[in-house]
């Protein structure tokens, strides 16, 4: 029901969506933090990235939530959850890394085909620091 309010414009206020940041389970919490991001309030940015780092059911929901913050924290975490053990959050961290870099540095390409990582070799630390390396380079 949560999450079928949260589609409706002006059916959950900024205040009720604050306090289940707080009071609510994560599964509220997630919503809430993704309805505010698509009012223009980020301030749930810090709640989702709390959730991933807990092991837990909702950590590939809370991957897929941050990867819709266009935010420099949203994929610093996606970088860092790209060798989670869990194999759907690393799939929801590479989908979401690519879409936040595209639109945080659309002018700075970069070949996500090449650079090594499959979210699911056991071989992906090379990846892993190509993407690092260009991250470390463009949030100078």
């Amino acid at each position: 029901a949560l999450e079928a309010l949260s589609g409706i414009p002006g059916a959950l206020d900024t205040n009720a969506l604050q306090r289940m940041l707080t009071t609510g389970d994560t599964q509220q919490q997630l919503v809430a933090a993704d309805t505010l991001r698509r009012m223009d309030d980020l301030s749930g940015l810090p709640k989702v990235i709390a959730v991933l780092a807990k092991v837990g059911p909702q950590k590939a929901e809370a991957a897929r939530v941050l990867s819709r913050f266009r935010s420099r924290a949203a994929g610093a975490a996606m970088i860092d959850l790209l060798d989670d053990p869990d194999a759907q959050v690393r799939q929801a961290a590479w989908n979401g890394l690519q879409n936040v870099l595209r639109e945080l540095f659309p002018y700075r390409k970069f070949d996500f085909a090449k650079c090594g990582y499959e979210p699911n070799s056991p071989t992906r630390g090379a990846g892993i620091t190509a993407l690092r390396t260009f991250w470390s380079s463009v949030t100078k």
